[in-house]
């Protein structure tokens, strides 16, 4: 795996692509790292440093693999260095003595540090859960992307679309029968946000939550 080529699998710009066990393997190894380099983070004195580099710097090098990783692929790895991010905060808030806590009062603690700061947290988003969302955002992206070069009469070497999903309309979910194209469908509203994104130009930051609320109250409207 040193070079990112075997016989099940290949690394393909930082990503894994293969065999789900080979796929697993990469991560696993990937999870591994970051966890042995928080023992790193022991030297580091002042408290805010600390804490800035646990949060922008440690915690932030899975989020890649969250993109772009199938979640069932690396799910256990990714609980793995949420585990030790908490415990490495616990541990030096408190200088060891989180471990005379009960198990309620460490469930509390492990939650303030993962909710936000405008929930009253530290904001250390778990790995584990943004990955799912992440990669769900990335694959709407792509198939957005592919959508937006599709039927170029003009080029057919462009017409990337038709390339990766013969057959389908890539801007209509409603038509898509491909099961992992319909596996989007719970994300939807999602997806209809990044078309209108491409095909109008890019939203600014005070109208994407507008759209997201207009879009779910006509999901929450269409359910009654």
């Amino acid at each position: 795996m040193g070079a990112g080529v075997s016989r099940d699998g290949m690394r393909v710009a930082g990503v894994p692509v293969g065999v789900d066990a080979w796929v697993k393997t990469f991560v696993a190894k990937k999870a591994r790292s970051v966890i042995t380099d928080f023992t790193k983070l022991g030297v580091v004195s002042h408290g805010l440093l600390d804490n800035e580099l646990l949060h922008f710097c440690q915690n932030a090098r899975m989020a890649f693999l969250g993109r772009n990783t199938p979640t069932p692929l690396l799910s256990e790895f990714m609980t793995q260095v949420d585990d030790t991010i908490v415990e490495t905060v616990c541990r030096h808030g408190t200088g060891g003595m989180h471990v005379d806590w009960s198990p309620h009062l460490r469930k509390f603690a492990n939650m303030k540090i993962q909710v936000p700061h405008f929930r009253g947290g530290f904001g250390i988003t778990p790995n584990e859960g943004s990955a799912i969302s992440a990669f769900y955002s990335a694959t709407c992206a792509l198939v957005v992307w592919l959508g937006s070069h599709g039927n170029t009469s003009t080029r057919p070497a462009q017409d990337f679309a038709d390339t990766w999903a013969p057959g389908l309309n890539l801007t209509s979910p409603d038509s898509w029968h491909s099961p992992l194209l319909q596996r989007l469908f719970p994300h939807r509203m999602l997806f209809s946000f990044r078309i209108m994104g491409v095909l109008n130009g890019p939203l600014s930051p005070i109208e994407c939550p507008r759209l997201w609320w207009s879009r779910l109250h006509s999901l929450l409207c269409s359910q009654v």
